[in-house]
């Protein structure tokens, strides 16, 4: 898959908001919705993100977005820095996502909110 522009800033978004969905993705990287969700796509494909389902009382159901270990070489590759010391800071292990997302129940509605702003 090549990194067009377009591709490294949603890496980049990812990296810095793991576990937005594709909506928030276009908000918060303020491109259209049919291109974010084409490109997410793609990359899934790739192998540089992981999704996982997710839903709750108040958040409709959708899939959430991760960069997995290869998306966060890409995004190291791009920014110039150890993928290893990017790793440190934005870690993938099952662990850390498990943890995540039980926290994301509470800032769900957030996410929500900052993308419709």
């Amino acid at each position: 898959m090549t990194t067009n522009r377009l591709t490294i800033d949603l890496l980049s978004q990812l990296a810095e908001t793991p576990f937005a969905d594709r909506l928030e993705l276009a908000a918060l990287s303020r491109q259209p919705p049919s291109s974010v969700y084409q490109r997410v796509g793609r990359m899934a494909e790739a192998g540089w993100l992981e999704s996982v389902p997710h839903a709750s009382p108040l958040i409709a159901p959708t899939r959430r977005y991760a960069l997995s270990a290869a998306g966060l070489r890409v995004v190291a590759r791009e920014r110039e820095v150890d993928a290893a010391e990017l790793l440190r800071s934005r870690p993938v292990s099952e662990q850390w996502r498990r943890l995540l997302l039980q926290r994301l129940e509470t800032v769900a509605t957030l996410y929500r909110l900052a993308a419709s702003v």
